[in-house]
């Protein structure tokens, strides 16, 4: 239950001085309406099945849920405390440098198990180098500077 000074009560409280009696209703009134507003929020929240929450499988008690479903790159780990959430077959990339693919269509990309591309050819300066070493035009070679090219004469 609230109780509110009517304004004779803050009359007797501020006598001669009515700014101070209408400041104070005021205040009182805005108060009221804040304390409404307030507990219409609260509750609002204490709902707690009309909450939008995140499961792991469904559940009847709740009436907003999404279930999290991962895709084939995805995985979870649940440890019973920790639930783990990993990409499988992770690009790594060292030196941290961007590495961009440009696929206008389904692209395969075979590449050997261990070691690294073009490790037979090269390194050189420059396609004058990759030419004398006998790297045909179009081929691809390593330049010194660690850098893949296309010898194109």
């Amino acid at each position: 239950m609230t109780t509110y000074l009517t304004r004779a009560e803050l009359g007797r409280l501020f006598p001669g001085n009515p700014k101070a009696v209408i400041a104070f209703d005021q205040q009182q009134r805005q108060i009221a309406d804040v304390s409404v507003s307030l507990a219409s929020n609260a509750d609002a929240t204490t709902a707690l099945q009309d909450a939008t929450v995140l499961t792991l499988s469904p559940n009847a008690t709740f009436t907003n849920e999404r279930v999290l479903q991962l895709d084939d790159t995805l995985y979870a780990k649940d440890d019973g405390q920790f639930l783990t959430l990993g990409v499988r077959n992770p690009v790594v990339l060292n030196g941290g440098y961007r590495c961009t693919f440009n696929l206008l269509a389904d692209t395969s990309l075979d590449l050997p198990a261990s070691g690294q591309v073009l490790v037979d050819a090269g390194p050189y300066a420059d396609d004058a180098g990759a030419a004398a070493d006998g790297v045909a035009v179009g081929q691809i070679y390593r330049k010194t500077d660690g850098t893949v090219a296309w010898r194109l004469a």
